[in-house]
């Protein structure tokens, strides 16, 4: 946890739809997110406001999140040149409640090259 927000580092390989079922806590308790909506967005410089990817943040139940992230998206993301090293880019959910926007998790996001998705049908 770094000022407050849980981390949770993501890895994403190119060309594949990301997803991952997230359970949110706040002092150890479950965070209720009945009423809320949600951001998702990454980039690979926290001084460059350019993002480089949106996701889209479904909610599972009161407590649990589903983070997406479609093929068509990942598959522009910049990856590391060998698979041991992947490219490294930093990203935040935010709820949005009653007006009010605070971030309730954050990371990094490792992106893997991938091959088979550039295969054309």
């Amino acid at each position: 946890m770094k000022n407050g927000v849980p981390e949770f580092d993501i890895n994403i390989n190119q060309g594949d739809d990301y997803s991952r079922i997230i359970s949110l806590e706040k002092g150890g308790k479950p965070l209720n997110i009945s009423n809320a909506t949600f951001k998702f967005a990454g980039r690979y410089n926290i001084t460059d406001k350019t993002l480089a990817f949106i996701g889209s943040v479904e909610p599972i139940n009161e407590y649990t999140i589903r983070l997406y992230i479609p093929n068509e998206v990942t598959a522009e993301l910049q990856a590391g040149t060998d698979p041991r090293t992947p490219k490294r880019a930093y990203y935040d959910v935010q709820k949005i409640e009653n007006g009010e926007e605070k971030r309730i998790l954050q990371g990094d996001a490792y992106i893997y090259p991938g091959h088979a998705y550039k295969v054309k049908d």
